[in-house]
């Protein structure tokens, strides 16, 4: 396996297990604010508003971190085929220095 082809499959497996602690974070989150607002307990609705902020802190550094990766890969995508570019040109190159020999000899 490619390391390029192991990077996306650990991608999709970091993304997959984000995506679940992010969909799990809102269901317990709605839940817990919603019944923290509806008692007037302030000793319950504290642990609930808690909990909610740790959640949207959770997702905001989930998105710089989706963000940042993006960005990341669009930069080696662009010097992987600058690279490839760089190899074609060189290929051909050496291809048409053999043939200047052969067309010599």
């Amino acid at each position: 396996m490619k390391g390029r082809e192991c990077m996306t499959i650990i991608a999709a497996v970091v993304i997959a297990l984000a995506s679940l602690l992010v969909g799990e974070g809102v269901v317990l989150s709605i839940v817990w604010v919603v019944n923290s607002l509806s008692s007037l307990d302030i000793a319950y609705w504290i642990p609930g508003v808690f909990v909610f902020v740790l959640w949207l802190l959770v997702v905001t550094a989930w998105f710089l971190i989706i963000g940042k990766a993006g960005k990341e890969m669009a930069k080696i995508d662009k010097e992987h085929e600058r690279m490839q570019e760089e190899n074609q040109r060189r290929i051909q190159e050496t291809k048409d220095e053999i043939d200047r020999k052969r067309g010599r000899l």
